[in-house]
């Protein structure tokens, strides 16, 4: 039987054709647009109606007085997943938009279609994706949710920011954010019972991620006449509750950093920003891949239009930018922030075993670089973007943050250093296949895997006063 759709046709005329493997979507009339609505029948699962919340951050919008407030949501919107279960739970409790069956996303993790198959569960890109004609070939569609919306809903593509490419229902949603939203599944290991899955509607990837994480959520229900899954480990959710005991709200701060300070020098005219205490130079740029054309001898395939990149791409990207002949701005050893060679930090909120990098919040001085930036010199706080700031702050700190520009409020990738014999030098990627990253949104630290793809912040060892004209003579 070839699937079928649940067409409105108001919504056709407002929408236009789709193409034939994609869902139909229409915007609940009782809402007032306010939330979007997606039915979709398959031999497997029935007819399957998925209604979303329309602003695809509500949490952002609240304030402290509002019935839907919980604790431990942060300013831009973003939580952990145990706020996220208790502000679902809020959600529904006060029925908010009329609706008391609000769930956070499901993830299937037997989904065929992802780019990533691993023994705990699938990850990668397009997932949730239809197999077939009929869709059955595919457990995970309709129900990778966040996955489905962004490949077959919005029509979002791999490797792309669904911010610069979607179709025509992407008017329908609002204030997406270009980040991590969670889902309520929990990961199937033992080992890694407090990590959930999550989708990246920067780039279209689905993986995991520690239940301390800061994420966006946006509140999903569904009607079904028909078959639902009912092994999917999940959290908070209604299909059903298998999420671990003792998941707590919050972001598990165990320490509190002191105030930071003012020591950043911007050199070269402002080009670089020095750090003293790591003894680094900055690029003052904070993405410069993302203003790179095609014709740049710096530009190498494998960079997104946003500037974000794989770590095979990473490791082009650094030789072409250190290239002896034409290094750019004359200067070689360009490489990308460090953590501690061991990877552990006390400051850490989760210490992992030796030999492992550290991960979650606080991960600053020379443990990591970009956490030293972060907490150190520019002040920033856990759950806190770089515009907000919680900790004392002295009024020259803006000023700081001003040396730099094109900051990307999102993941950037570290690297582990190499041997003594080459200082200043790193490894983009390590042995199993997980290199270390930092969020400039909310001063996480974690790990990635190597197909993902994260902004690049670039650095060179020390003080860089002037560098060699090529064509002969300084300049300062």
């Amino acid at each position: 039987m070839k699937r079928s759709h649940t067409i409105i046709l108001v919504a056709l005329a407002i929408l236009g054709a789709r193409s034939a493997c994609a869902d139909s979507f229409t915007v609940t009339s009782t809402n007032g647009g306010k939330t979007v609505t997606d039915t979709v029948t398959t031999t497997l699962y029935g007819t399957t109606t998925i209604t979303w919340a329309a602003d695809a951050n509500i949490a952002g919008g609240l304030t402290k007085d509002s019935p839907y407030w919980v604790d431990g949501i942060n300013p831009d919107g973003s939580m952990s997943l145990g706020t996220a279960v208790s502000f679902i739970k809020k959600l529904n409790d006060n029925s908010y938009l009329g609706i008391n069956t609000w769930r956070l996303p499901i993830t299937i993790l037997n989904d065929s279609s992802c780019s990533i198959a691993l023994s705990q569960g699938n990850v990668g890109y397009s997932c949730g994706m239809p197999l077939g004609t009929d869709g059955t070939a595919n457990p995970a569609y309709p129900y990778s949710e966040l996955a489905t919306l962004f490949y077959e809903v919005l029509q979002g593509s791999k490797n792309n920011n669904i911010l610069l490419e979607h179709n025509s229902n992407f008017s329908l949603f609002r204030n997406f954010q270009p980040y991590l939203y969670w889902s309520e599944t929990a990961q199937s290991q033992p080992a890694s019972q407090q990590f959930g899955y999550d989708f990246w509607f920067q780039n279209g990837f689905e993986g995991t991620e520690n239940a301390y994480d800061s994420m966006y959520v946006m509140p999903v229900s569904t009607t079904s006449t028909g078959q639902i899954p009912s092994t999917t480990p999940s959290c908070a959710a209604v299909i059903p509750n298998t999420c671990p005991d003792g998941l707590e709200s919050g972001i598990g701060l165990t320490t509190t950093l002191p105030p930071s300070k003012i020591t950043l020098q911007t050199t070269l005219g402002g080009l670089l920003v020095y750090d003293p205490t790591l003894d680094v130079s900055f690029l003052a740029n904070a993405n410069l891949a993302g203003t790179l054309g095609h014709d740049s001898p710096y530009w190498v395939d494998g960079i997104n239009p946003d500037g974000s990149m794989n770590t095979t791409t990473l490791t082009n990207f650094l030789a072409a930018l250190n290239n002896p002949a034409n290094p750019y701005l004359g200067i070689t050893g360009w490489t990308i922030p460090t953590i501690a060679a061991d990877g552990e930090n006390p400051n850490c909120t989760i210490t992992a075993p030796m030999g492992e990098a550290s991960y979650g919040y606080n991960c600053d001085g020379t443990a990591s670089q970009l956490g030293e930036l972060f907490y150190d010199q520019l002040g920033s706080g856990a759950g806190q973007t770089l515009l907000m700031f919680t900790r004392p702050l002295d009024p020259l700190k803006f000023y700081e943050l001003l040396f730099f520009n094109n900051w990307q409020l999102n993941y950037y990738w570290q690297c582990h250093p190499l041997p003594s014999d080459l200082p200043g030098q790193c490894e983009p990627g390590n042995s199993n296949g997980h290199p270390p990253s930092f969020s400039v949104l909310t001063g996480y630290q974690g790990v990635q895997s190597d197909p993902n793809e994260l902004f690049v912040f670039l650095e060179v060892p020390g003080k860089v006063l002037y560098v060699r004209n090529p064509h002969g003579g300084l300049h300062f």
